[in-house]
């Protein structure tokens, strides 16, 4: 016990983890290894640039979406964004809050073609749903 204390007091202050979206150092996060910074996923838009904003629906959890600056949201069980232009997958984090990761090309569109993931599309707007 007393060991663990002190490789804990030496240990260098390194990250293993950066941000997907601008590079910030984070804090490492095994369940979300790819997951963008909370700065970079304040900034989930569609393709015209209209920013989204994420969050639970009550405290027992539940994930919805709204236009920033809109008072209305919309329950979903997890999105399609963008993120600085790239593709992302906006889900309920396990204990709360909400987590943004990059969807590379080939997972975006085995995503998107598959029946088995309840997914809603949101980089064209909510009209596309």
């Amino acid at each position: 016990m007393l060991w663990s204390k002190l490789t804990e007091l030496f240990k260098p202050e390194t990250s293993d983890h950066y941000c997907s979206g601008c590079g910030s150092a984070q804090k490492s996060n095994p369940r979300y290894p790819w997951c963008f910074c909370k700065a970079c996923t304040k900034l989930t838009s569609d393709t015209n640039g209209r920013i989204y904003s994420f969050g639970n629906v009550s405290l027992s959890g539940g994930l919805a979406y709204r236009y920033e600056g809109e008072e209305s949201s919309t329950p979903i069980i997890q999105a399609i964004c963008l993120i600085k232009g790239r593709p992302a997958l906006i889900t309920e984090a396990r204990f709360g809050g909400i987590v943004a990761q990059p969807l590379a090309d080939e997972q975006l569109t085995q995503i998107i073609n598959s029946e088995k993931f309840d997914v809603t599309d949101l980089r064209l707007g909510p009209s596309q749903d």
